[in-house]
């Protein structure tokens, strides 16, 4: 029998001591079990301080995310249209074949 973990790779992160499970082949992240935090789960204040910076910090990457993506269809237009212009730039050139070089 095969062993199922055959294609996969553990990894302890040496920062967060974090245990990541990569997939060999595609290099894609599987699973990633964050270290316990060995002080315990704190009041309830600092839970919700905790959540509060982390709404704050999802908010802004995601306004940044939307925003990169704006500017991406605004990049993405301006490629085409350069595209197109040197393509009918071309159109009168004659091209020259591979096989006409032999």
């Amino acid at each position: 029998m095969s062993d199922p973990n055959a294609g996969r790779l553990e990894i302890t992160c040496p920062c967060c001591e974090a245990k990541i499970i990569v997939d060999r082949t595609t290099g894609t992240i599987l699973r990633h079990d964050a270290k316990a935090d060995p002080k315990g789960s704190g009041s309830i204040s600092d839970i919700m301080q905790g959540l509060a910076a982390k709404k704050a910090s999802s908010e802004q990457l995601f306004q940044r995310e939307m925003d990169s993506m704006k500017d991406r269809d605004r990049l993405l237009d301006e490629k085409l249209q350069e595209a197109v212009k040197r393509a009918k730039e071309m159109k009168d050139e004659k091209l020259i074949r591979p096989i006409d070089l032999e």
